[in-house]
Order: structure tokens, then sequence, then C-alpha cells
């Protein structure tokens, strides 16, 4: 689960010690390797709101997890704590087995843990690459002389898109001129 450096990726991710890590290893499976990532009966209230009550979800390698429910249903606020947009109010989040508590998605991001969002997430006005990397644009050259790698923003974004099925006419053409498809 290699990520690049990101910023912030130097402040410490707050990290109890290996006894509260006890029942992550009951958690493990046959294989004796503990889930990638985990939620264990996470609670998330705002103010006079539950968002969230005891939900717990296991992430395993080489497996794909769904995650489904209804508008509403607590989906969004799930991802968020599991990415580090949100502290929960209760409960836990492990990674590797080990519980983790995020500052912020740029940790989360440091230790793999990366978002893809909705489209609604899209900034319109902006280019298919730029959206693609948005906050995480790829550089060439050190310290004055640092600047964006278009070219290699727009190879990337073409190359990963198709991987997907989807292909664009030209990724610097604005997000919001392509179908809702």
């Amino acid at each position: 689960m290699g990520a690049p450096e990101a910023p912030g990726a130097g402040v410490p991710v707050s990290v109890p010690d290996a006894a509260a890590a006890a029942p992550a290893a009951a958690a493990q499976g046959a294989g004796g390797s503990p889930p990638l990532l985990e939620a264990q009966r996470v609670y998330m209230r705002f103010g006079g709101v539950v968002a969230l009550q005891e939900v717990s979800l296991s992430v395993r390698a080489g497996r794909v997890t769904c995650l489904l429910g209804e508008n509403g249903a607590g989906k969004s606020t799930l991802i968020k704590v599991l990415c580090g947009a949100c502290r929960p109010t209760s409960g836990r989040v492990l990674l590797d087995g080990r519980p983790v508590e995020f500052a912020s998605p740029r940790q989360a991001l440091a230790l793999g843990i990366a978002t893809v969002h909705q489209d609604l997430g899209l900034i319109p006005l902006l280019s298919v690459w730029r959206n693609f990397f948005l906050g995480a644009e790829p550089t060439r050259g050190r310290g004055l002389l640092r600047r964006l790698d278009m070219s290699r923003c727009l190879e990337t974004a073409r190359r990963e898109l198709e991987k997907l099925g989807i292909r664009v006419r030209d990724a610097s053409q604005p997000a919001g001129t392509l179908s809702g498809g």
C-alpha cells in the first residue's frame, strides 16, 4: 500500500499502544494477516444527529469491498472517517491491524488511503487531467526550478482512464464538457 510522499506526511499519526491492537488480532483471517483497513464499532455524531452507529467494516487485500446503502445511511460519513476527513465520536480505525487516528486526509494519503470522490466532487471548469490530479500534481525539478509536469499529467490521466474503459477526446478539455456517462 505504498503511496507518494504527500505534504504533511512528516506529521506523526497517533497510533495507540500494541495492547490496544489485541482485538485486531482476533479479526485476522486464516492466513494470519489483518485486514488492510478496518473500522470497528464506529459511532459518529454531529450535534444531535447520529450519522453512524456501531459501524464495522473490513477491507482485505485482493478483494473488492462494496459499500451500499440508501441515501442518508452514512456511507459518505464512513468514507470520511476512513480517509481522515472526520474523526469518529467513538470506535476506531485500524490500518494493517494497528489503530490509527488521522489528523487529516493528507496523513491518510501518505499511508496509502486515497479517496476517489463522486462526480459531484469535480470542478467543471478545470480540465480532465487537472481534476484527475487535483492537489497531487506531479512536478519536476527542485526548489525554485520546480514546475508542473504537464506531459506526465496528460499521459497518466489518459492511460489510467483508458484502463477503466473511459476514452476522452482530449484530457485538456474541461471536465464539465463530458457527458454524465
